[in-house]
């Protein structure tokens, strides 16, 4: 396969690419969940330390591949192998990771589904006076549906197969730039309003104070597998982005931009989670609040829907960009 010739459209479109493709599950559900299991801000130092200090090199390590092989992961490992008068068997890490970004397609997709369904629900006001019984029944009945799963997962496919047809600039590019300020900007609503609920305070105290003595080897064990998921690093996709960088973007700073952006991401739906009373770590009664626990989570969950299925679709399309022989 020869050199793409086709770049992303300027260094924040890029910036914005890779968060897009970093951000999502891991940093909106994931991250209160471990955080609420491993000790709160204690947890949150490590991780970003873990995030700056070995997620951001191997990330730029990653992007760098892409950059100076100008082609998708398999191609791209091939030739700077070649070059570098190594084996050209190295490619095959890039299938590997190929197949790992697969494997993520494939249960995404579901998860995705879910989210728009909850999307839709939350917009038409299906939540409004429900009980936390009655919307985990609701949810219960989606789940026993084959058929609106299927629709549900079938019609995200086809949404991200038209992003992919547009290409970088014209689809990946174009919608990017529409969903990340929007899923920012619907997680900083979020957290403005944590700031008129009663446990604000209380969540501040657990997610900025730590206490050093809950920190075992298991939590910082828990921190860095964390810090590499919420990068999207390993699975080669990055190397795909790299491919289309701009050729005079900085790398160390477009790095260390994404890395930033991916936590403030965690930051802000821990402070939305945990103000409400929300501790999905360790259920409905181990935080001050937990008469709202289950109700309000599922809203949550419902409110960033299309934030969720926005980091699904980029990391979808970050497995077919330039992945052929």
């Amino acid at each position: 396969m020869s050199e793409t010739l086709e770049r992303w459209g300027s260094k924040r479109a890029f910036i914005l690419a890779v968060t897009g493709a970093a951000v999502g599950l891991g940093n909106i559900w994931r991250f209160p969940y471990v955080a609420g299991e491993n000790g709160g801000a204690a947890f949150l130092l490590i991780y970003v330390a873990f995030v700056l200090l070995l997620g951001r090199p191997v990330m730029m390590a990653e992007i760098l591949i892409g950059r100076a092989g100008g082609r998708g992961p398999m191609q791209a490992l091939g030739v700077l192998a070649s070059e570098a008068g190594a084996s050209r068997h190295w490619r095959w890490l890039g299938l590997f990771g190929a197949f790992t970004v697969f494997c993520i397609l494939s249960f995404y997709s579901v998860v995705s589904g879910w989210s728009i369904e909850f999307l839709v629900a939350s917009v038409n006001g299906n939540f409004n006076g429900a009980s936390a019984a009655e919307i985990g029944a609701g949810f219960e009945a989606f789940l026993a549906n084959p058929g609106l799963l299927i629709f549900k997962h079938s019609l995200f496919l086809f949404m991200t197969m038209t992003v992919v047809a547009a290409g970088v600039a014209k689809g990946l590019e174009r919608l990017n730039n529409l969903l990340m300020p929007l899923l920012y900007g619907l997680l900083l609503l979020l957290a403005i309003y944590a700031t008129t609920t009663s446990g604000f305070g209380t969540a501040l105290s657990w997610l900025f104070l730590p206490s050093f003595e809950d920190v075992t080897p298991a939590v910082v064990l828990h921190a860095m597998g964390h810090a590499f998921f919420t990068l999207a690093v390993g699975a080669c996709a990055l190397m795909a982005y790299g491919a289309y960088m701009p050729d005079e973007q900085s790398l160390p700073k477009a790095a260390f931009a994404v890395a930033v952006l991916d936590i403030s991401v965690a930051l802000l739906a821990g402070i939305a989670i945990f103000s409400v009373g929300v501790w999905p770590g360790h259920g409905p009664c181990r935080w001050p609040r937990a008469d709202v626990c289950h109700v309000t989570y599922r809203l949550f969950r419902a409110a960033v829907g299309l934030a969720l299925a926005q980091r699904i679709f980029l990391t979808a399309v970050a497995g077919h960009l330039d992945i052929s022989d």
